[in-house]
């Protein structure tokens, strides 16, 4: 079994669980708008917890999703005013 002893977990832990867990959180997201909402404060939040912990891989991976999330969030919000526009 997995134990954590938060009393031994600094800001970066805390700030890399957290992060987890909002990835974890949009594996149960059904609407797309939220789910690349939370993607995007995930994506944040990783790249915050890869900087302070010098994790390259990680960095380079949350640097290229963010883009790619607000994106995709935007043109969700454009097909939404299109429909409305339009109906």
């Amino acid at each position: 079994m997995i134990t954590i002893d938060w009393s031994q977990a600094g800001p970066q832990e805390i700030v890399g669980f957290i992060a987890s867990f909002l990835v974890f959180l949009t594996f149960f997201e059904t609407d797309m708008k939220r789910l690349r909402i939370v993607a995007i404060v995930s994506n944040i939040m990783f790249i915050f917890y890869a900087s302070l912990r010098d994790l390259p891989p990680v960095l380079c991976l949350h640097i290229l999703l963010l883009p790619l999330n607000a994106i995709r969030l935007r043109q969700i919000y454009t097909q939404e005013n299109n429909s409305k526009d339009s109906g």
